[in-house]
C-alpha cells in the first residue's frame, strides 16, 4: 500500500514538473523574442542639467554616453551663460589636414533604429591654426552609428548642408569608406548660433528638419542590414561644440 502510494505520488510529481517545463519554455522563449524586438524601443532625453568632465572610454553619470574619443581635448558638460550644455572640445590642430586633425566623439549607450532625434547645436569655433578651417570641421551628429565604419553622418556646415554614410566593411583607414547621399548650399551655418535640428528615419528613409524647415528628403536605396540600427553620436572634427535638449524617440 505505501509502496503504491509512493510510485503514485512520484509518477503524479514527475507528471507535473514535466507540464511546467512545457509552460515555461515557451514563455522564456517568448520573453527573449520580446526583448530582442523591444530593443529599439528606448527613449532618450537629455537637457545636461548637471556639469561633468567625461574623459575618454567614461560612461557620463546618467548612464546615457559614452566617450570613445576626445581628440587630446576634452568633453562633458559646463555652464554657460546661466545654461549647462554639453561641449567637444577637441585639441586645437596647428597643421595643415592633410598632416593633422582631431576629432571627438560621444555616443549614446541606447541603440534606435526608426526614431525620430530633436536637438540643439551650436559650432562655437573652428579650432585649426595656422592654417584656414575646412567647411566640415563643425559639429556632426551621427546616427544608427554602429562603428567607424558603419554610420549616417548630417552636417551643418558655413557652405550648407551635408548627408553621408559609411558602410563600409572592407575600410581600415579611418578616412575611407565616405559616401555623400545629398549636398545643399543653403541654408548656411552661422558660427557661435544656436540652430534646432529634427531627423526622422523610418527604415531607409530619412528627413532632415533644420530650425522647422524641412531641407533633406532623402531614401537610401543600398543601405546595408548592419545599418538598420545603432546609436546616435556627437562628433566634432577640430571644433568648439555646443550641444543641448538632445531628445531620440521611437518611430
Amino acid at each position: 500500500m505505501n509502496v503504491r502510494l509512493s510510485f503514485v505520488a512520484t509518477f503524479f510529481i514527475i507528471s507535473c514538473l514535466f507540464l511546467s517545463m512545457l509552460l515555461i519554455i515557451p514563455m522564456i522563449n517568448y520573453n527573449i523574442e520580446a526583448t530582442t524586438e523591444d530593443s529599439c524601443d528606448v527613449h532618450l532625453y537629455d537637457n545636461f542639467d548637471s556639469p561633468y568632465f567625461l574623459g575618454e572610454g567614461q560612461t557620463s553619470p546618467n548612464g546615457e554616453w559614452k566617450n570613445v574619443y576626445s581628440g587630446y581635448g576634452s568633453t562633458g558638460v559646463e555652464v554657460i551663460d546661466g545654461k549647462s550644455v554639453f561641449y567637444l572640445k577637441p585639441n586645437a590642430s596647428s597643421t595643415p589636414y592633410d598632416t593633422h586633425t582631431h576629432a571627438a566623439l560621444v555616443k549614446s549607450t541606447d541603440k534606435f533604429c526608426d526614431f525620430e532625434m530633436e536637438f540643439d547645436i551650436n559650432t562655437v569655433k573652428q579650432l585649426r591654426k595656422n592654417s584656414p578651417p575646412n567647411v566640415w570641421e563643425v559639429g556632426w551628429i551621427d546616427f544608427r552609428y554602429v562603428d567607424k565604419f558603419h554610420h549616417y553622418s548630417l552636417l551643418f556646415k558655413p557652405n550648407g548642408i551635408e548627408l553621408g554614410k559609411k558602410d563600409c566593411d572592407s575600410c581600415s583607414d579611418p578616412v575611407d569608406g565616405q559616401q555623400f547621399h545629398e549636398t545643399k548650399s543653403t541654408p548656411k551655418m552661422n558660427l557661435n548660433t544656436w540652430n534646432h535640428i529634427k531627423v526622422d528615419m523610418v527604415d531607409n528613409h530619412i528627413k532632415v528638419f533644420i530650425n522647422g524647415n524641412l531641407e533633406v528628403d532623402y531614401i537610401d536605396t543600398e543601405m546595408s542590414p548592419e545599418m538598420a540600427s545603432g546609436s546616435v553620436a556627437m562628433y566634432s572634427e577640430d571644433a568648439y561644440v555646443l550641444y543641448n535638449n538632445m531628445d531620440v524617440s521611437p518611430k
